[in-house]
């Protein structure tokens, strides 16, 4: 909010933007939120149960990645096969 990246509040310039920032704060003292670190949910659920849960996520990002290469190879058989659907030639005009 206060830093420098592109599109960042501060960058465009956005008004009363230390209001805003200070309001935030106010109600983050205010909820009586506590930081909570990776480690301390691995604890409250379990190392097994945590661990298990990490490994099936990068098991389904694998098996995405796999599947688009799949979808990709189908794309460019079919497209051997009966053309690029999004060829001008193959639009249809009523």
């Amino acid at each position: 909010m206060l830093g420098t990246a592109k599109n960042s509040p501060r960058t465009r310039g956005v008004a009363d933007l230390e209001e805003r920032a200070e309001k935030l704060r106010k109600f983050e003292k205010w909820g009586g939120l506590t930081a909570v670190n990776e480690d301390d949910l691995r604890v409250a659920v379990g190392a097994a149960c945590w661990d298990a849960y990490w490994e099936r996520l990068e098991e389904i990002k694998r098996l995405m990645m796999s599947a688009q290469r799949e979808a990709d190879s189908i794309r460019e058989a079919l497209e051997v096969k009966f053309g690029d659907p999004k060829s001008p030639s193959r639009i249809s005009v009523e």
